[in-house]
């Protein structure tokens, strides 16, 4: 799905939120000021084969030359960081007792759940990273896809396999290590992950996960010397080429899963995102507002990719 009216305006409005975060309202000349030289950057882009990822991070680009928005957000991601760190590793502790299947399906759902908070509330579903009792509504809810006795399954045929890890949010950080660990320990698969170097809005980047102590349940780190949005073909051709190799694809976020659809890869993916979007709501059959764990790819009786 490349970019629509609706994706447009969504980048927007998340530019003006940023904005009108970075600025009060006695500086609103200067906040309509970078918005208009934004808007006019974004429409040299705009076109059917455009992907929003690719728009976002145009847009993106260019406030990050006019403005401190590299400060608003590391400010942000440390203001909520603890709060992120403990509730995860309460939810992580409630299922230490559970069968793997049980508990990778109870972690699988935080970790999706948490791409459900925005520290600027522009676009998000939740007011605060989640806790037990988030997760316990979201698993009791039925409106959203949950393919987790499916992924088990998939897990049970790779076992030794290797995993290819997608961070979105830096807040997500907490939960997605909560799952990593449990099914590293449940089926013996490496897991190797892809950082960005620079920051994207809220995203990860490989310093976060370095001081979250993340990065030592981690057997390889791919480097992606990139703020984009997502995995962009003229900048990470290599890492795509990696990702086609691996037996699964762990896919934060849904802007991300879109991409991956965009540039078809054809390794196994698990998307795990919040549906905050009518468009991704539609495309994977997901309720909006709800936490998705989704598996794609994947065909009956597959196992490990040889080699």
């Amino acid at each position: 799905m490349k970019v629509t009216p609706t994706c447009v305006a969504c980048v927007l409005a998340r530019r003006s939120s940023e904005l009108e975060t970075l600025y009060d309202d006695s500086r609103n000349r200067q906040r309509l000021s970078v918005l208009r030289n934004i808007t006019e950057s974004m429409l040299l882009y705009i076109g059917p084969d455009i992907e929003a990822a690719e728009l976002a991070t145009v847009t993106f680009r260019r406030a990050k030359r006019l403005t401190g928005i590299d400060k608003l957000y590391n400010d942000l991601i440390s203001r909520h960081m603890n709060k992120a760190l403990e509730r995860a590793r309460k939810i992580s502790e409630s299922v230490s007792d559970k069968e793997d299947g049980e508990a990778i399906k109870i972690l699988a759902k935080a970790a999706a759940l948490a791409t459900g908070f925005r520290p600027l509330h522009a676009g998000g579903v939740l007011e605060e990273p989640p806790d037990l009792s988030t997760v316990s509504a979201a698993l009791s809810f039925t409106g959203g896809r949950d393919d987790s006795e499916k992924l088990i399954a998939y897990l049970e045929r790779i076992q030794g396999g290797t995993v290819y890890y997608i961070p979105r949010g830096a807040l997500e950080l907490p939960y997605d290590a909560a799952l990593i660990k449990r099914i590293k320990d449940a089926f013996n698969v490496k897991v190797n992950a892809v950082f960005r170097l620079e920051r994207f809005e809220d995203y990860a980047v490989l310093s976060d996960a370095e001081e979250l102590g993340i990065i030592e349940d981690l057997d390889d780190i791919i480097e992606y010397a990139s703020d984009a949005a997502a995995l962009l073909q003229d900048e990470a051709a290599h890492i795509i080429q990696l990702l086609n190799e691996a037996d699964l694809v762990m896919v934060k976020g849904g802007l991300q899963a879109l991409h991956m659809h965009n540039i078809n890869v054809t390794a196994p993916r698990l998307l795990l995102f919040t549906a905050n979007c009518r468009l991704l709501s539609r495309w994977l059959g997901a309720r909006l507002g709800t936490a998705n764990i989704v598996l794609e790819g994947v065909e009956a009786g597959e196992g490990p990719r040889p080699g």
